[in-house]
């Protein structure tokens, strides 16, 4: 195996496992998941799928989607919602960044 055929096999487990993590996060609508394991697993697959997209390249979406892993995390911790909303807006800006040099 060489090394460029591990880092792909790591970039695809990075991808699936994010996928993973973001689609199950959907069943804490049936259960409930006390904190911090709650804030963790909401964010953790947008994490993933962060990095993967910073490991495609795509440094502006890969922070983006950080950003806003980070704000999710925020926003569920008491008495960290201006934080989790300051951290959204700068992953927003990181989005319109990308609009605005896919327009040109």
């Amino acid at each position: 195996m060489t090394s460029t055929t591990a880092s792909r096999d790591a970039t695809r487990f990075i991808f699936y496992a994010g996928v993973l993590v973001a689609t199950t996060y959907l069943a804490t609508e049936w259960v409930k998941v006390a904190q911090p394991w709650g804030p963790a697993w909401k964010g953790g697959g947008i994490i993933l799928l962060g990095l993967y997209a910073l490991s495609r390249g795509a440094r502006l979406a890969g922070l983006g989607l950080l950003l806003c892993a980070a704000g999710d995390i925020l926003l569920e911790l008491d008495g960290l919602f201006t934080f989790g909303m300051g951290a959204f807006g700068l992953g927003h800006a990181c989005y319109a960044a990308i609009f605005i040099n896919t327009i040109r």
